[in-house]
């Protein structure tokens, strides 16, 4: 039971990132990453009808990973609540400069050299009356930078929610400057082992819902799994970092770059 609540809950933040945002599920690739996203990943897919997900080498580390090698970034905000009509054009352009130079001191206390920063201006939109906002990125070099937030922000609105109107009063909420130092990109390697189909190391009794009882379960090593095995839920696969569950109805398939994809059987 408490299973079933904890991915219905997970299910629900799926939707609240997709469905409501205009995106169909089913169109997109599910990454579970952490050491229990594989656990629950293969559940919440079934639920919202996604038909595949992609499981990385190491997803109990993978955020880890990418904190590592991810660009140094200091965000800098400000409520902005004027609607756009009133907008003093200097004052917008001294808001964002007076952000910029906030980042800049922080990119230099890091030991960044100036030169090598990237500076993303933005605003948080929305039209008068409406108690959720829409970020709209708003290039240096816009002649008028109210005109061009106000029409980002209708074009934005239409393809997010898939309507728009343009002669509708907007206000700005909030304005953000983003300084961006991006590190050299890194190559990766990364290859499963020979093809070859490895044996379940052991069996378990677990439980699945679909089933509606205990089954003994195949367990898996990942490390021993070679390039294009093919294993059918359920089963377990285990890993230093974390444990992938494939459910009644799908298949995991291992790929040359020893990533796993877990599909639903035909």
């Amino acid at each position: 039971g408490i299973h079933s609540i904890v991915k219905a809950r997970m299910a629900d933040e799926v939707r609240r990132v997709s469905i409501r945002g205009g995106h169909d599920p089913r169109e997109f690739v599910l990454l579970p990453l952490g050491g229990a996203g594989p656990v629950h990943g293969g559940a919440i897919a079934l639920e919202l009808g996604i038909p595949r997900l992609l499981i990385p080498e190491v997803p109990g580390v993978l955020s880890a990973f990418g904190l590592l090698v991810a660009a140094v970034e200091h965000d800098q905000a400000e409520t902005f609540a004027v609607a756009a009509e009133a907008v003093d054009r200097a004052k917008i352009r001294g808001v964002f400069d007076r952000l910029a130079a906030l980042g800049r001191e922080k990119m230099a206390r890091d030991g960044v050299p100036l030169a090598a920063v990237e500076r993303l201006d933005s605003a948080e939109m929305r039209y008068l009356g409406q108690s959720y906002e829409l970020a709209v990125a708003l290039p240096q070099d816009a002649g008028d930078p109210v005109a061009a937030a106000v029409a980002a922000f209708h074009a934005e609105h239409q393809r997010h929610y898939g309507h728009a109107d343009p002669a509708a009063a907007v206000e700005f909420v909030n304005l953000r400057t983003v300084l961006v130092h991006r590190l050299p990109a890194l190559e990766i390697r990364t290859a499963a082992g020979a093809a070859r189909d490895a044996d379940p190391t052991g069996h378990r009794h677990a439980y699945f819902a679909a089933l509606g009882k205990s089954v003994e379960t195949p367990v898996y090593t990942r490390a021993g799994l070679g390039s294009g095995q093919r294993i059918a839920g359920p089963a377990i696969i285990e890993q230093a970092d974390s444990t992938l569950v494939v459910y009644p109805g799908q298949r995991a398939c291992v790929d040359k770059s020893g990533k796993i994809l877990l599909e639903r059987e035909a």
